[in-house]
């Protein structure tokens, strides 16, 4: 399947499932076959965070965005704008 979706002309792999198992095992079966890819992955918590870093992925914690966000739109709910 990877092949057919030319991953070899790919500079990034995303993955974004939701169970933090089946993550881990992608990032590091990518790793493993295409270890100058980078890897963006959803991550469910800190410890999640760390394994990915561990193998070489950029993770991206599910709730730290949508935090933001909601600090984001409640601040400017109070008059404040963004910098």
């Amino acid at each position: 399947i990877l092949r057919a979706a030319k991953i070899d002309e790919a500079e990034y792999f995303v993955i974004a499932t939701d169970d933090p198992d089946t993550n881990i095992k992608t990032a590091e079966l990518i790793r493993k076959l295409y270890p100058h890819m980078k890897i963006i992955a959803r991550a469910r918590n800190r410890q999640h965070v760390h394994r990915l870093m561990d193998i070489g992925a950029h993770a991206v914690r599910e709730t730290f965005y949508s935090s933001l966000e909601m600090s984001r739109q409640t601040l400017m709910g109070l008059g404040l704008t963004s910098a």
